[in-house]
């Protein structure tokens, strides 16, 4: 919950940004493009966690606020990360341009 209210605080003060996050970071990018959509000009996630957009087994959670947000998710040719094709294809999904 930190992480939606301080994250929405933050854009709501400084305006409209591209969100960059990492890794365990990842959540907070996702978490704060759906509280505040309007304010985030892009999302760019390296190798990020996507715990709000992918629940159990892969199964995409609607996101309905992505709709329209440019969105770009990363990684390496050898990551440890192997489920960015879901990612990407749940942000496509709640209409995110990803």
């Amino acid at each position: 919950m930190l992480w939606r209210t301080r994250g929405a605080a933050l854009l709501d003060r400084i305006g409209p940004a591209i969100v960059q996050t990492h890794s365990a970071g990842g959540p907070f990018g996702f978490i704060v493009t759906d509280e505040r959509p309007a304010l985030v000009k892009a999302l760019v996630t390296f190798e990020g966690g996507a715990g709000p957009v992918l629940g159990a087994d892969n199964v995409p959670n609607p996101m309905p606020n992505y709709k329209g947000v440019p969105m770009m998710y990363l990684t390496a040719e050898n990551s440890g990360r192997t489920n960015g094709p879901a990612i990407v294809a749940a942000l496509r999904q709640s209409g995110a341009l990803a």
